[in-house]
């Protein structure tokens, strides 16, 4: 807990050391970097950045360059790391590449970081949603992962493809709308801006409605909702024990610039978690938890 990684549009990857004045800067990307990840891997501590340059980039700290460099399709959007898995979602392909008629592909590619050797994904598939990708997380037993995107939604996904009778996706993060004729109300439809896993298995959501729920994916079921924040949660996690709940309250661009508010204030708030709050539920009508 004493070193924070970071990236941004500047291209670089630092490294803070907690109570020094300056970051040193341990790897550069061509384009801006959108995620980065800390990780062991064979006893080797690296860090793992995703950029705008459609790379995925590994680095040992002690090194000017990276140790392995991965091109992807596309702009790397989210990504997310529990050794061996790794998961990385990239943009949409732009128009003028997709082939007549094709839909929208955005991808998802997971990678084995026990057997991995010149950069070869354990697979390369479609986006199981339908719309830009905003967020990504593995399970905590590395046999799937949870993806969000801008339209209210996430899906299950699990890797072995055995399971994918399990795979599944649900609405949330969308608020009542205006009402246009009796009996019929629209819905506003807001972004997964951060999914987060608890040790236990059950997980949170946070959207651009500045709302965040509890979870749990096995028995298919919403453990809590809380109240309405004052602003969208930009991000959020859970501590690594999971006593604690992180999230930040702060402008997420998800209208435009034109709702910027210079004065609106960027706050990160602590939930402590309690048990009940992310415990596992059997599944609705007796059946037990689905695994």
């Amino acid at each position: 807990g004493s070193v924070c990684f970071f990236g941004g549009a500047d291209n670089q990857a630092k490294m803070w050391q907690l109570g020094q004045p300056t970051a040193q800067t341990i790897g550069r990307h061509e384009k801006p970097i959108k995620c980065i990840q800390y990780v062991q891997i064979q006893n080797n501590s690296l860090v793992i950045t995703g950029g705008w340059d459609n790379t995925v980039k590994f680095w040992d700290m002690r090194q000017p360059n990276p140790v392995q460099s991965i091109s992807v399709a596309q702009r790397v959007y989210a990504m997310g790391v529990r050794s061996p898995l790794m998961v990385v979602a990239t943009a949409d392909v732009p128009a003028h590449e997709r082939q007549p008629n094709s839909a929208e592909l955005r991808y998802v590619y997971t990678f084995n970081l026990q057997n991995f050797q010149h950069g070869q994904p354990h697979s390369f598939d479609p986006s199981p949603l339908k719309h830009q990708t905003r967020c990504i997380a593995t399970f905590p037993d590395q046999t799937g992962y949870a993806i969000g995107s801008i339209e209210g939604r996430v899906a299950i996904q699990h890797v072995d493809q055995a399971k994918k009778d399990k795979n599944f996706a649900f609405k949330c993060h969308r608020q009542q709308g205006q009402q246009l004729v009796q009996g019929k109300q629209t819905s506003e439809v807001y972004a997964v801006n951060a999914i987060t896993f608890h040790p236990l298995g059950t997980f949170a959501t946070a959207g651009s409605d500045g709302v965040f729920n509890f979870w749990d994916k096995d028995s298919k079921q919403r453990l809590k909702n809380f109240p309405r924040c004052n602003g969208p949660i930009s991000a959020a996690k859970f501590s690594p024990a999971g006593d604690l709940f992180a999230y930040s309250v702060s402008y997420d661009w998800s209208k435009g610039r034109e709702f910027y508010n210079q004065a609106a204030p960027n706050d990160i708030f602590l939930h402590v978690v309690e048990q009940q709050e992310v415990q596992p539920r059997p599944m609705k009508g007796g059946k037990g938890r689905g695994r």
